[in-house]
């Protein structure tokens, strides 16, 4: 659970020990009302920017680009539901398409636990400060190349069912 205040900057882990740091954003406490809402933006947007970075087996997205579009859909006012509903074709005749949807599940699930979405009966839902870290994580890198997340037209679409 200390991997987004890590990835972030907050903590710093050097020969085996995790130390405090400085970090962006100071850390703020509740009784500092704008301090804290801005640090709780600074780890929102932390969370999706340190998982995209990571590997899936070092706790990184699993279902890129598909879990992006999720979110995207998670942010909106019907939340994002999955699993998907009876609508799409039994996993047998898609195999694949079931395994990029347990994949994504298994990212959303990630980010509920550690606060960054919502997961109440069986909608994600998440906020306007991930809605923004998403349009960062989103946008086109200079240049263009490789580290730039290939969004599908229309994965929400098809995670959704509809």
């Amino acid at each position: 659970m200390w991997t987004t205040p890590l990835d972030g900057g907050w903590l710093e882990l050097a020969d085996g020990r995790v130390r405090a740091a400085v970090g962006p954003v100071p850390a703020a406490l509740p009784e500092d009302a704008e301090g804290f809402v801005e640090f709780g933006h600074a780890l929102i947007t932390a969370a999706p920017l340190g998982r995209q970075a990571r590997g899936a087996e070092d706790g990184g997205f699993r279902g890129m680009p598909d879990t992006i579009a999720a979110l995207l859909v998670a942010c909106g006012d019907e939340g994002s539901r999955l699993p998907p509903g009876p609508e799409l074709p039994p996993p047998e005749h898609e195999p694949r398409a079931l395994a990029r949807s347990l994949h994504v599940m298994h990212d959303l699930g990630d980010l509920a636990d550690c606060g960054v979405l919502t997961h109440e009966d069986g909608v994600f839902r998440g906020g306007p400060a991930l809605m923004l870290a998403l349009v960062g994580l989103a946008a086109p890198r200079r240049g263009g190349g490789p580290d730039r997340p290939a969004l599908m037209s229309g994965g929400a679409r098809r995670i959704q069912g509809t």
